[in-house]
């Protein structure tokens, strides 16, 4: 069975924002059973569980029932990961949709059950 797993960076990301918003970063990171040294690497990961938790319990300690919304609308994806950097320089949408389908388990390693890739782009003779 494959570990799922969240960045580093996109975890450390989320905890950030938890603490600007009032959590208690010590109560958030045993709650998820992190160690705060896996933020020292952007690139390490964090397992897909403890993510979870941390998204919950941020949740909670911040009264958001729409944390993790929040959390991605308020933060500039490119802060977090290097995917974020690439997708930013793509220059249009579907291109965007492309690098995510190539890139994005560098974010998050999930099994989505999809039999094709995450995200396409087709074109259609009238152009829909």
């Amino acid at each position: 069975m494959t570990a799922f797993t969240v960045s580093a960076g996109y975890a450390n990301g989320a905890l950030e924002y938890a603490v600007r918003r009032g959590a208690d970063r010590a109560q958030l990171l045993r709650a998820a059973e992190i160690d705060q040294r896996l933020f020292d690497d952007p690139d390490k990961r964090s397992s897909l569980v403890s993510y979870q938790v941390l998204i919950r319990t941020a949740k909670s300690q911040c009264n958001a029932p729409a944390f993790a919304l929040e959390f991605c609308d308020d933060t500039r994806f490119e802060e977090l990961s290097v995917v974020g950097l690439i997708c930013q320089s793509a220059p249009t949408m579907g291109d965007v949709l492309n690098q995510l389908s190539r890139y994005g388990k560098l974010v998050a390693e999930v099994d989505l059950g999809l039999a094709d890739e995450r995200f396409s782009v087709e074109s259609t003779v009238d152009g829909m």
